[in-house]
Parts: structure tokens; sequence; C-alpha cells
């Protein structure tokens, strides 16, 4: 593992602290328990995508497909939640074709696909509340440009939205918050993450809520994101 990572740091076209920040994703998004030259897999395929390496060829995707079997099937995690500690059940779920993988609070969220969206949702719902729903896109575009167009399409329905910040929790990101209507309860409201890609675009997450299910759904659906990871 040491010579891997003197080799990594000696080839990948990047900063020190960008080095340190990729070496370091890659230890920690690598099972400890798994076979060590499965760990050179893994390590290979994020060290050649720093290097310029193409992953989009036949033997490319075949070792992305490889990368995904690295997860866990299931994890399970404690988190505070409004309060009390719990204990939930994640789930591994990612598409054939996806570039990410994300654990899935299937105890409390449906997963479906809408076209090329992602959709999340609780399996229950009441419907005289706003709609409660988290979904992933892919977009072309930087996170800062989207951001731009993100904003001003929330301003023209909410009273109150945020100016894009950057944020690392649950994840790296440019987030932006708005309420539909300030001082209400059920007011809905909507956070939305935009993480960029690695391949000049970016992932645009949305989470539809309402004021209230901010700490429940809205810290549930945090916790999701928390594991999050981007593919090469």
């Amino acid at each position: 593992m040491r010579n891997l990572k003197n080799w990594f740091h000696s080839k990948a076209t990047l900063t020190e602290r960008e080095k340190k920040e990729m070496w370091g994703t890659i230890k920690r998004k690598t099972q400890p328990n798994k076979r060590n030259h499965k760990f050179a897999v893994f390590s290979s395929v994020a060290a050649a995508t720093v290097l310029g390496v193409s992953l989009f060829t036949n033997p490319g995707q075949a070792l992305v497909a490889e990368l995904k079997e690295w997860f866990e099937p299931e994890k399970t995690i404690s988190q505070s939640l409004e309060g009390q500690s719990e204990t939930i059940h994640y789930t591994l779920e990612e598409q054939k074709d996806a570039r990410y993988v994300i654990y899935v609070d299937e105890n409390t969220y449906s997963y479906t696909r809408d076209g090329e969206v992602d959709v999340f949702k609780p399996h229950h719902s009441i419907d005289s509340l706003p709609e409660i729903s988290m979904t992933i896109a892919h977009r072309t575009g930087t996170p800062e440009e989207i951001a731009l167009h993100e904003t001003n399409a929330l301003s023209l329905s909410y009273e109150w939205v945020t100016e894009p910040v950057a944020v690392t929790n649950p994840l790296k990101s440019t987030l932006i918050r708005g309420v539909k209507e300030r001082g209400d309860g059920l007011s809905p409201s909507t956070k939305i993450y935009i993480t960029e890609d690695g391949r000049g675009g970016s992932y645009v997450i949305t989470q539809n809520l309402f004021v209230e299910a901010e700490e429940g759904h809205g810290a549930r659906m945090d916790q999701m994101l928390k594991e999050f990871t981007l593919l090469p």
C-alpha cells in the first residue's frame, strides 16, 4: 500500500493538497476487510482517473463495474434524529450506467428512476402536506453556473432564498436553500446541493420538504448524501 501511495503521489498531476484529499478518499471508501489485491484494483482505477487514463473504453467500463463491487451491499449507521439517537440500516443503490453510488434508507424511502432523474420518496405520505422527495440529476455546467440558474428559478416563487454557499457537509457542494412562505411551519422548503462530477458537469441534488420536516426527513436525506460517492 505504501508503494502504491508513493506511485500515486509521484504521477498524479495535482497540487499536494489535492493529492492528499484524493488519497484520503481512496482510503476512506475502501473496505479494510477486503483482500489486498482488491484494494489495489480500487486504487488503480482512482489513480488512473487522476492521471487521465480513459475509463470510457470497454476495458475502462469493466473497471468501473468492478469498482462498484467494492462497496458493501449494506451498512448500519447510528445518528441523531430530532434529538434522539437512532440506528438505521442502509442498502447500497446504484444504476448499471450510473457514475455514483449511494446508500438508501429503504425502510423509509423508495427509489425509482424517472427518465434521467433518480427519485427518492417516503413510503408513506399525507396528501394534505407538501411533497417530500429527493432527486438526483446530472446536468451540463459547473456548480457556479447551475447555482445561478437555480437561485433565479427559486426566487420566482419562494419568499426567502439564500445566496449559493460552498459547504462540505453532507457532501462537498454548493448549497442553495429556499422557503416559500417564512413563518409557516408547513410551508414548502427546498435544499439544492450541486456537486461537480469531475468530467465538466454536475450532479444536482434537490430535497423537497416543508419547514417542519427539515429536522426529520431533511436529516435522513442528508445522512444518505454523506454516503454519496462519485465514480470515475
